[in-house]
């Protein structure tokens, strides 16, 4: 396939007027992430195409498509799987890491929390994470004690890339359903579809939520805890399409928060908030 640029119309002729910015033969596997450097665009308006050029039955599938500056300390948690564990294992976990920065990573720490506990945190180091690369790695430290046969919230986070500081924690934070044994009933479904971005993020006294991709009217419930699950701010509101919001939450001590986006009862999206 390949990637066009128009700077005048997003007319068929407007874009193959002129050589494609970049040519991919054979992309291989799935989730690849790949970026551009439109540099020599600035302070113009631009149009952006993407032409599949395969001849063959294979598809060309494009999600999560940004321009934006990038940055240049940048590491998100992609995916994680965790086999069939029983009450009483020690569950090993498979997370998958990107690497969205421009600078190579070479450590980071990966933090967790079960069901709102003690977090703990390991550092991966002696790597060399190129930029837009992945990394999936095997760790052996959820421990479960509980005879109990249920779901239980995990939630991952990465951070201090090269021990310094991550430029963007939107992308840092996953959270599951984790099935123990043979829970009864399913994990509270996620719409995918939906995404919520958070800024400022640190932030200091009130922060905004920018909540997208609701394609119809949800009675939603936007909550704020800390990570022992103490509850500090809540709303309910009527949302559909793109809806924005502030958050004050007043007084609050420094660390960090779990801001959760549900509706009727059940849980869609989980985002990480820092306050300073």
């Amino acid at each position: 396939y390949e990637v066009r640029i128009s700077t005048t119309t997003p007319d068929t002729s407007a874009f193959m007027s002129d050589t494609a910015l970049v040519t991919i033969s054979g992309e291989g596997g799935l989730n690849n992430i790949r970026s551009l450097n439109l540099a020599a665009y600035a302070n113009q308006d631009v149009y952006l195409a993407f032409r599949h050029t395969s001849e063959d039955k294979f598809v060309l599938l494009l999600d999560d498509v940004k321009v934006s500056n990038v940055n240049t300390l940048d590491i998100g948690v992609m995916d994680v799987t965790y086999g069939s564990p029983a009450p009483g294992d020690t569950v090993t976990f498979g997370l998958t890491v990107a690497n969205y920065g421009s600078d190579t990573v070479t450590s980071f720490k990966v933090s967790w929390a079960i069901d709102g506990g003690a977090i703990k945190a390991m550092l991966v180091d002696s790597i060399k994470l190129a930029p837009n690369a992945t990394l999936t790695f095997d760790h052996s430290s959820l421990y479960f004690s509980d005879t109990l046969d249920r779901f239980y919230d995990l939630c991952l986070w990465t951070g201090l890339p090269n021990n310094g500081t991550d430029q963007d924690i939107n992308n840092d934070t996953l959270c599951i359903k984790l099935p123990i044994g043979s829970p009864v009933g399913a994990p509270e479904p996620v719409l995918v579809s939906a995404s919520m971005r958070i800024f400022p993020n640190p932030f200091s006294e009130n922060f905004s939520i920018e909540i997208s991709g609701i394609h119809q009217q949800i009675n939603a419930e936007i909550r704020l805890y800390d990570l022992f699950g103490k509850e500090i701010w809540v709303k309910n509101q009527f949302i559909q399409g793109n809806t924005r919001l502030e958050v004050a939450p007043g007084q609050l001590a420094a660390g960090i928060y779990l801001l959760e986006l549900r509706s009727q009862g059940q849980h869609l999206l989980t985002r990480r908030v820092i306050h300073q």
